[in-house]
């Protein structure tokens, strides 16, 4: 049996406590293109966010993060015509569409 011969470094780093709360309450935006290739973007103010599923952290191949929840009501939002008390979603004709 041959010796391991091992090369490292030192190096500091930066704990960041990620889903150190089981369920987070945040707004959240998303941006994409929707089922008509028509560009789209879906604005939810007030969402609970839980990890919903597992996440293979030591992997050679990329692993999906998958987040469940709801939509939160806002009342503040109740009465905005643009708005809503949930959501709003933004569909944008005048950009180009994409696709073939």
């Amino acid at each position: 049996m041959e010796p391991l011969k091992v090369d490292y470094s030192y190096a500091g780093y930066v704990n960041i406590a990620a889903f150190s709360r089981t369920n987070v309450e945040k707004g959240i935006i998303f941006s994409g293109i929707n089922s008509d290739d028509q560009k789209a973007r879906v604005i939810i103010p007030r969402i609970s966010l839980a990890m919903s599923g597992d996440f293979g952290w030591i992997s050679d191949e990329a692993s999906p993060l998958t987040l469940g929840g709801q939509a939160l009501y806002v009342p503040e939002l109740q009465t905005d015509p643009l708005f809503g008390p949930f959501m709003r979603i933004d569909t944008m004709p005048d950009l180009p569409a994409v696709g073939p």
